[in-house]
């Protein structure tokens, strides 16, 4: 677990789940639930909206920034990395 959540901190990530191979423990960096670590059985995972709905709180996402972060990401398959407007400024200089 504790290599999890390294991880976890180094990526911003609030939500960790572990197994030994017999449960599950569930650790939410949020603060918002009742507890900060829990042990779940299959049936007792969080559900993805349940885990936006925190993820979305936790960020302080307004419904506008909400939309924007769901935009499907556009690749236009030339294999090259996504050009900022400042590097397009530059280059019509």
């Amino acid at each position: 677990m504790q290599q999890a959540l390294d991880y976890a901190t180094t990526l911003n990530i609030p939500f960790v789940f572990s197994s030994n191979g017999d449960g599950f423990v569930f650790h939410d960096r949020t603060g918002t639930g009742k507890e900060k670590e829990a042990t779940l059985s299959l049936d007792a995972f969080p559900s993805p909206k349940e885990l936006w709905s925190k993820y979305c709180a936790w960020k302080g996402l307004t419904p506008d920034e909400e939309e924007i972060v769901l935009q499907d990401y556009f690749d236009d398959g030339s294999g090259k990395a996504p050009v900022t407007i400042s590097q397009m400024r530059s280059t019509q200089r």
